[in-house]
């Protein structure tokens, strides 16, 4: 009668041991990792100067980044005993007999988890990275470099870049990137101050009134942007603010655009709050700043303007002055320093003499 040898696996522990870390995927994760159609991964590097707003809370020294999502390494030292097995071969008993049998070759005392990163925190650090990354375009007086000729620093970068060495993902980065509507000339990204935006919307605002161009519909934008270029901006700052209102991006591949009514008038909203001065100056009456961003919107649109679209950017901290308001940042609460005068007194471009001239 035979009898079943019960005697288990041989098992044994390499004396060379392998350099192993074992990493743990969110559920969320690993279904798409298993999925048919897996996604791009990205294991990326954040600066330890940059990684996070907060200074009391250091950023992850590297992030693992998907198209869409980014996630913060953390390594979790265990005091368990975790072996890496690979199968082998042993010899057992006087005729050295060859048996299946198992061989520890590393030992793992802590394990990496991802951390799905908060889509909040992640705006917020990016934000800072480009703000600290990009040079400020402060407006027409700004040489932005539309010569030929022009040579810039090599510290100076383009999107892709940038991109490449930001540690998160290209959705979290686009999205931020068209929020601060970040454009580039000649290679170069430029970041437009909430000064200069305002600028150049009064701009478009004003060419649209004069060609009799509908802004609350859709709208043919190659004559208007060519007009904007004549007051000094450049094409891909107006693409960018385009872009950034646009309520279907698509109009742009024809040169038409259709503006998101809610956005704009948020937007031009921040915009003038930005441009009202931080909590360190007078502020502005209240119903001053009303005016002011009632005149950079469309008749049709001015109504929908109301400060509850603004809250949490403003405030009324002095208390002997109820109706003041007072600014804070357009996109982040870090506070911008040298703003360029709303007005810088320039002469407006050539198409106005145009405008002008064909009207008589």
């Amino acid at each position: 009668m035979s009898t079943q040898d019960d005697s288990g696996i041989p098992f044994q522990i390499n004396r060379e041991q392998e350099h192993f870390r074992l990493l743990e995927l969110p559920p969320s994760l690993l279904s798409l990792i298993a999925s048919k159609d897996p996604p791009n991964l990205w294991l990326k590097s954040a600066e330890s100067s940059s990684a996070n707003v907060d200074s009391k809370q250091p950023g992850p020294s590297a992030v693992l980044c998907t198209d869409e999502h980014t996630y913060q390494l953390r390594q979790v030292q265990s005091s368990n005993s975790v072996f890496i097995l690979q199968p082998s071969e042993s010899r057992c008993g006087d005729d050295e007999i060859s048996t299946h049998s198992l061989s520890a070759i590393a030992q793992c005392t802590a394990t990496l988890e991802l951390i799905p990163s908060d889509p909040t925190s992640s705006s917020a650090m990016v934000i800072q990275l480009l703000k600290k990354s990009l040079p400020p375009y402060k407006g027409i007086d700004t040489d932005v470099g539309s010569g030929t000729n022009t040579t810039f620093s090599t510290k100076y970068k383009d999107k892709k870049a940038i991109s490449q060495d930001a540690p998160f993902s290209s959705k979290e980065f686009d999205k931020v990137w068209t929020q601060l509507c970040v454009f580039e000339v000649l290679g170069r990204a430029w970041l437009p101050t909430p000064s200069s935006l305002a600028m150049i919307w009064k701009s478009i605002l004003s060419v649209a009134t004069v060609r009799g161009v509908n802004l609350e519909k859709k709208f043919h934008f190659k004559s208007l942007a060519e007009m904007v270029g004549g007051d000094g901006y450049p094409w891909a700052l107006f693409i960018a603010v385009m872009l950034r209102l646009a309520s279907d991006t698509d109009y742009l591949k024809d040169n038409y655009a259709t503006l998101s009514r809610d956005k704009t008038v948020q937007w031009v909203g921040i915009v003038c709050l930005e441009r009202a001065g931080g909590s360190d100056t007078e502020g502005i009456s209240q119903s001053d700043f009303l005016a002011q961003w009632y005149d950079l919107l469309p008749e049709g649109w001015r109504k929908h303007a109301s400060m509850d679209l603004l809250k949490a950017r403003y405030s009324h901290s002095n208390p002997s002055k109820e109706d003041t308001v007072f600014g804070g940042d357009v996109y982040d609460p870090t506070s911008l320093e040298n703003l360029p005068p709303a007005n810088t007194g320039r002469k407006l471009g050539k198409w106005h003499e145009k405008f002008k001239s064909g009207r008589k």
